[in-house]
């Protein structure tokens, strides 16, 4: 997907931000479209079918998290949200809701830009993989037939549950996954702190598997809210 082909609808009721983040889209080439309200911003993803959102969750009409399930059942997009409330739940409310990244405010313009280029390029992506039997991110391949992981073409043994998480962060690869997330797919009943460490564990254990690499990838961990799978710009 080219940059210059992309559509982004953003949510923002603030006039001064709105001037600042759309310009800054302009100007690497997005077609922006922008709402005041969270009634605007359905009514635009609806008519645009966006590439991708940007979401205030500080809205005067809606709350941020109702408006996020919404723009999520009327969108396969990646949705970004930014706020100035720094509350850990109500950021992990808005990914367990749907939204793929999230940045508190005041935020840098690059590191926008960033996550937005991440969210585009792994959009297509972690959509074609998600029933595939070979899973790939930079040169980590999983066999999920046969359970297998490869890692720079050597075999790897990796505990089930373990290859299970890996596999999880590679399908969704680019987008945080919350510890609720991670309990619904893998099967465990909460987020309990005991389970939260237990990630934790699993999380070290794979990293250390992995190991490093040019083209390998990086489990990053979003403090109190999940970890994220990224993959090197230039390892595909």
């Amino acid at each position: 997907m080219r940059v210059d082909q992309t559509s982004v609808v953003l949510i923002e009721d603030h006039r001064a931000q709105q001037e600042v983040l759309a310009a800054a889209f302009e100007a690497r080439g997005h077609h922006v479209h922008v709402a005041a309200t969270g009634a605007a911003g359905l009514d635009l993803v609806d008519t645009v079918d966006p590439d991708l959102i940007v979401l205030d969750l500080g809205l005067p009409d809606v709350d941020g998290i109702v408006l996020c399930k919404h723009l999520r059942a009327r969108a396969a997009c990646p949705i970004i949200v930014v706020t100035a409330d720094s509350d850990e739940r109500r950021l992990v409310a808005a990914l367990d809701g749907g939204a793929d990244d999230y940045l508190t405010k005041p935020f840098s313009m690059p590191v926008l830009l960033a996550r937005t280029r991440v969210a585009l390029r792994h959009r297509a992506a972690a959509a074609a993989v998600v029933d595939e039997p070979i899973l790939e991110a930079g040169d980590v391949r999983l066999d999920m037939n046969g359970y297998q992981l490869m890692v720079a073409d050597e075999l790897v043994d990796m505990h089930p549950r373990q290859f299970m998480l890996l596999a999880l962060l590679v399908r969704n690869q680019g987008k945080v996954l919350t510890y609720a997330a991670l309990d619904r797919a893998l099967g465990s009943s909460n987020a309990s702190s005991d389970e939260r460490k237990s990630w934790r564990v699993a999380v070290s254990k794979i990293r250390k598997q992995l190991g490093s690499g040019p083209r390998r990838p990086t489990i990053h961990t979003e403090h109190r809210v999940g970890y994220r799978l990224t993959v090197p710009d230039d390892a595909g």
